[in-house]
């Protein structure tokens, strides 16, 4: 037996022991998302983005995608930081660090979401069983398989949510006081890292930061949590819109972000929502497990205790709720798992004693089985890589969302493809090794749709027009620009990481992250003599549309060298850059930005 502090409904502690068995049930979470993680591991394309700005930044070029133009094409800042430190001192290819550290970081946050609701339980309810049910509904759902590797920070992301929900029921319950105030510098630190580890993650910080405020009974003590917590974001915002000329990474200005698109939104909801049946488990745990904790006597004793219950379910339907308004994503359910595993934090664990909750427990134990063994997405209306594989079950038409990990299974033709080596049979990398090796030769020149076309067309570089020998014009740019390396400049024809591409105006909704297509005629126009790129119809609009106004501003501000001057000019005008969008056809776009610079002179 292990002695743990309990309390009774009000809050007065007691000795009350705690079995071993329970504490060996609540590792079961934990070594299973071990497991199903490392049986899942893989490295999506975007992933590769990440370790391409992280080789930049080895380089010297700054965290950007390409040399010598500052776009911020990492989305989340800190994972990138934690991925450049264990680069930095673990002897592994970058690749398998993003994988580790991400299965460490996803059993990080169930194990500390488990804790925080151990405790809590424990103070409010003596003599029961401790289930670790929310964390097993979590686990027990496929996408959560799939998306605690992938090189995206969604480990982070659960990591963060498990860290700061532990810390908050600690400093709450325990009513520690370090010198200074109640609540220690470190927390407000931490739960203030949302927007670092997404910027869609600061709806949690808001939510846990109003916690510590309603903690704190001295509004000195409030404004140095509002001080601390928010102290890092803010600095990593003026420091983006001095660096990169926006007060958003590119990514969401390419994804449009700050649009609402609720039908599409919804479908990704129910995408997720529909094939597992989610509303089972949150009903029975909602029922056994959230009624039970907000009505107990020790919850309901003060106002901060009712906040650190409900800080977590609100904060998590409102998050669920923006990515609903926004329109989803492309890979299924991604986007959607930081809400629920933050609804679920206050029931990660529960304690149960009466029937009714045993009941709960008895239907929520079926689903699990069921849920694991046998419930699965299936795709089966559309295939949209182009033709190249016999299996089409893994997109839908009606809501363009991707079984992102089989899809990429399927390009590598490899079970585990983690590493760049095993994306070698997927055209994008060797076409890529290609491109370095054309550029470690001294060759310069401008290859368009250089990673689907064995022979890419090319065209000789202006001058001056970029620092890199070679520039590629891709749509899939995380494997290729990793593989292509540092010398060769990446032109994503997507807008994830192109300034142009991703203010392109947005002409009809689609596929999330894929609604905007910079045509060849804009790369042509910017990097490619002009003589040469006549035959590329559009391109000679889209240079003079590139040299007027805005863009040409723009294009100024993220490729001169950032002195204090400019800096101080990109700061004040950050906001005027994010909203620019052009016209996707050159003719038009020239007349919009050129018109537009005249009338303003």
């Amino acid at each position: 037996m292990v002695n743990v502090l309990t309390a009774s409904g009000s809050g007065v502690e007691d000795g009350t022991t705690f079995p071993r068995r329970q504490l060996l049930l609540c590792v079961v979470p934990v070594i299973l998302i071990v497991w199903v993680g490392w049986s899942h591991r893989w490295t999506s394309d975007d992933g590769f983005v990440n370790f391409r700005v992280i080789r930049q930044i080895w380089a010297g070029n700054g965290p950007v995608f390409n040399m010598g133009e500052r776009v911020e094409a990492a989305t989340s800042p800190l994972w990138v930081g934690l991925l450049l430190v264990g680069d930095a001192v673990l002897p592994l290819r970058i690749e398998w660090i993003a994988a580790l550290a991400a299965i460490f970081l996803t059993a990080s946050g169930v194990a500390f979401a488990e804790f925080g609701a151990v405790t809590l339980w424990r103070r409010a309810f003596i003599g029961r069983v401790i289930m670790p049910a929310g964390v097993l509904v979590f686990v027990a759902l496929p996408p959560v398989w799939d998306f605690t590797t992938s090189g995206l920070e969604s480990g982070l992301s659960i990591g963060w949510l498990g860290a700061s929900w532990a810390v908050l029921v600690r400093t709450v319950l325990q009513g520690g006081r370090p010198k200074g105030g109640r609540s220690a510098w470190w927390v407000c630190v931490l739960v203030g890292l949302g927007p670092l580890v997404r910027p869609d993650l600061g709806l949690m910080t808001v939510g846990f930061v109003a916690v510590l405020v309603l903690f704190e009974k001295q509004w000195r003590y409030r404004v140095r949590v509002a001080a601390f917590a928010f102290g890092a974001p803010v600095a990593y915002e003026f420091f983006r819109m001095a660096y990169y000329a926006a007060i958003v990474p590119n990514t969401a200005i390419a994804k449009e972000a700050g649009r609402s698109d609720w039908g599409r939104g919804w479908r990704y909801f129910l995408d997720f929502a529909t094939p597992y049946h989610v509303w089972i488990p949150l009903v029975l745990l909602f029922g056994a497990g959230l009624v039970p904790l907000l009505y107990s006597s020790y919850v309901r004793e003060t106002l901060d205790r009712i906040a650190l219950v409900a800080a977590p379910v609100v904060a998590g339907i409102v998050h669920g709720v923006y990515v609903i308004r926004v329109g989803g994503d492309f890979m299924h359910a991604r986007m959607l798992l930081p809400s629920l595993f933050c609804v679920l934090m206050p029931i990660a664990a529960i304690a149960v004693k009466l029937k009714g909750q045993w009941l709960c427990m008895g239907a929520l134990g079926i689903w699990l089985i069921v849920c694991a063994a046998a419930l699965r997405i299936n795709y089966t209306e559309r295939d949209i890589t182009d033709a190249r594989f016999s299996d089409k079950s893994f997109v839908p038409l009606h809501a363009y969302i991707t079984n992102e990990r089989r899809y990429y299974q399927q390009l590598a033709q490899d079970e585990h493809p983690v590493t760049g080596d095993d994306y070698r049979k997927w055209l994008s990398a060797p076409n890529g090794l290609r491109a370095r090796a054309r550029a470690d030769h001294g060759e310069r020149g401008l290859f368009l749709d250089a990673n689907w076309d064995e022979r890419p067309s090319f065209l000789p570089l202006r001058a001056g027009s970029s620092e890199a020998p070679i520039v590629a014009v891709v749509k899939n740019i995380g494997v290729f620009g990793y593989e292509a390396g540092t010398d060769v400049f990446v032109a994503d024809q997507m807008g994830l990481a192109d300034p142009i591409a991703g203010r392109l105006r947005l002409a009809t909704r689609g596929w999330a992250g894929h609604e905007k297509f910079l045509d060849n005629a804009w790369f042509a126009g910017r990097f490619a003599k002009p003589q040469s790129s006549a035959k590329v119809a559009g391109s000679d609009q889209a240079r003079r549309a590139l040299n007027c106004g805005s863009l040409r501003d723009l294009l100024t501000a993220i490729t001169h060298p950032l002195g204090v001057a400019r800096a101080w000019h990109n700061f004040w005008s950050s906001f005027e850059f994010t909203r620019i969008r052009i016209d996707p056809v050159p003719a038009r776009a020239q007349h919009q930005t050129c018109h537009d610079h005249q009338r303003g002179s």
